[in-house]
């Protein structure tokens, strides 16, 4: 059965396609596009009509691709830029006009539990430098452009910590560096 999954970040927009065959995740494609859907929210708390085009049109693209794939069954995710956006109604409206694709916001606590149960699922743990413990315990960090996610659990996806926090790369730039990049001297 071929799957998707479409993440609207604060500063990407990616998509993944899987077959999922014999209990197993076979990654068929991998996008990313930097669509900077959050540019604006520190200043005026909007979602910008620039970075929203920009959105569509990667969503477009992937849209493309989830046909070409054949794929029957996606979900698209909204994450933390539409979570803060005043307008986020409008953002998911202007992409439902569009594309005719429906966007689920998920909170922190869905965003972290997705990133842990993506990240421990795509671990090969035959692979000898990864060799762990399965009784043992994970750690999954999530740096994301608006939020970052930290969630402790095991191979199973028994999840005993999940936290996320309205720090991302995207924001502390913003705040702690502004417009002016550090020299390299």
């Amino acid at each position: 059965m071929k799957l998707a999954s479409i993440d609207i970040g604060t500063h990407s927009t990616r998509l993944l396609i899987t077959d999922y065959q014999n209990n197993k995740f076979i990654s068929l494609e991998r996008k990313m596009k930097i669509t900077r859907l959050g540019k604006n929210l520190d200043e005026n708390n909007m979602i910008g009509k620039d970075s929203a085009r920009k959105t569509v049109e990667a969503l477009s693209d992937y849209r493309s691709l989830v046909g070409y794939y054949d794929v029957k069954k996606f979900r698209v995710v909204g994450t933390s830029a539409i979570r803060k956006a005043s307008n986020s109604d409008w953002f998911i409206s202007y992409v439902y006009k569009h594309l005719g694709m429906k966007i689920d916001v998920v909170s922190g606590q869905e965003e972290a539990r997705l990133s842990f149960y993506g990240a421990v699922r795509d671990m090969d743990l035959n692979y000898p430098r990864c060799k762990v413990d399965l009784t043992g315990k994970i750690l999954v960090v999530d740096i994301g452009g608006g939020s970052s996610e930290f969630i402790l659990g095991d191979c199973n996806c028994n999840l005993q910590l999940v936290e996320s926090l309205n720090l991302g790369c995207v924001s502390l730039t913003k705040k702690f560096i502004g417009s002016s990049i550090p020299d390299t001297n």
